[in-house]
């Protein structure tokens, strides 16, 4: 009975083996997908194509990621160009990613720093449901996930996105110019790397702003003209992107080069082999939620800010497409893994905290939110154990 707490106090103390641990797992998986993943890994070929871009004397837009992977590439060259900098550069975005989980939990709950270790842990590996005979080989592409592994700008955004919805929250809390300076400054992070939260980020803030505020005060203002600048940016970044990009003008002919088009369900229905099968089975923790929370559930802020970002974010997904060589990359599907991660943390933080202030014998409804979870987590891991045994990441 003794070792139990002993072994607890160890834990505590000793937090860094667990850090040490998830870096292992995570560079163990990288460096296993560079190497044995024959198609779809990402961070391999954003390394190639900052080669070439080197080569001819550009630079990738947006600059943020591929600018921190040349700079560390400085100091840690090894064997090929950019290899060891983007496995050890996604090995910190993808752990710094945990502990920013970690944090929340431990702060938003009454859980010992140990267990929020491990329900951060488990967190990460919450994946959707996955029946292999239907989805055959997309266990992730038709479907709506939180997880990813392979798309190396994402990866290097998505601390930065779950900060700015922090930041966003304390903001509505006291309107403090701090915060909105943090939210600015998490913005142009946003917009160097990967924009793509910020297509259901920023119309979603200000129109909450505005539901929150209900009249028009110097925070509401403040959130028009984030939004105004941002979305404008946005669209520099379109025009240098499609437009300008010598690479593109000058290396693809006229019908290759991407733009921008409205093509509903176009990219959703060439991945996913059973759509509304896929949407159900991507969100069970919402409509569990829903079913059972339906009466607390919009109090709270977290919660209403995360499902409608979710819901707008799927939305972009399914409305628009590209043309030309990007056609199937699916690059309007971004913005989802990182909604659809706030959006989960949200549903768990409050059901966490019910079940911890009642502190009573489990009632069914948490026993029914924990078994989905659970459930989810275990096709996360499935998922996860499929890259190595498979070599396949769709």
């Amino acid at each position: 009975h003794c070792k139990m707490p002993k072994m607890r106090i160890w834990l505590e103390r000793n937090l860094w083996v667990f850090d040490i641990l998830m870096m292992a797992l995570i560079m163990a998986t990288l460096t296993y997908m560079i190497k044995f993943v024959p198609y779809g890994v990402d961070i391999k070929i954003h390394n190639f194509f900052l080669i070439e871009y080197l080569e001819n004397g550009y630079f990738p837009i947006p600059p943020g990621y591929y600018f921190l992977l040349y700079l560390l590439d400085l100091l840690i060259n090894y064997k090929f160009q950019f290899l060891i900098s983007s496995i050890l550069l996604m090995t910190g975005f993808l752990w710094w990613k945990f502990r920013i989980t970690v944090k929340w939990i431990f702060e938003s709950s009454s859980l010992g720093i140990s267990k929020s270790y491990l329900l951060a842990f488990l967190f990460f590996f919450l994946g959707p449901i996955v029946i292999p005979s239907i989805d055959r080989e997309y266990w992730s592409l038709g479907k709506l996930s939180q997880i990813i592994w392979h798309n190396s700008t994402i990866i290097a955004a998505f601390p930065f996105c779950l900060l700015l919805v922090k930041q966003t929250l304390t903001w509505w809390e006291n309107y403090s110019n701090q915060a909105f300076l943090n939210i600015c400054l998490l913005v142009v992070a946003i917009l160097l790397i990967k924009p793509s939260f910020l297509f259901c980020y920023l119309p979603v803030f200000l129109c909450y702003t505005f539901y929150l505020i209900k009249r028009p005060s110097q925070p509401f203002i403040l959130a028009i003209c984030l939004s105004a600048f941002s979305l404008l940016l946005i669209w520099a970044e379109k025009i240098l992107i499609f437009q300008w990009d010598p690479m593109v003008v000058n290396y693809y002919s006229q019908e290759d080069i991407p733009r921008v088009v409205l093509e509903p369900f176009k990219i959703w229905f060439h991945y996913s082999n059973e759509p509304f099968l896929d949407l159900l089975s991507s969100i069970p923790l919402t409509l569990c939620f829903l079913i059972f929370w339906r009466n607390k559930a919009f109090e709270n802020r977290f919660f209403s800010f995360s499902l409608w970002t979710l819901l707008l974010a799927i939305l972009i997904y399914f409305i628009f497409a590209e043309t030309g060589y990007r056609e199937y990359h699916g690059n309007f599907y971004w913005q989802i893994p990182v909604a659809l991660y706030l959006h989960n943390l949200s549903m768990l933080l409050i059901v966490l905290k019910e079940y911890q202030e009642k502190n009573e014998k489990s009632p069914f409804r948490f026993k029914i939110f924990a078994s989905i979870f659970s459930i989810q987590v275990v096709f996360g891991f499935a998922y996860w154990l499929r890259i190595f045994f498979e070599r396949i990441i769709s």
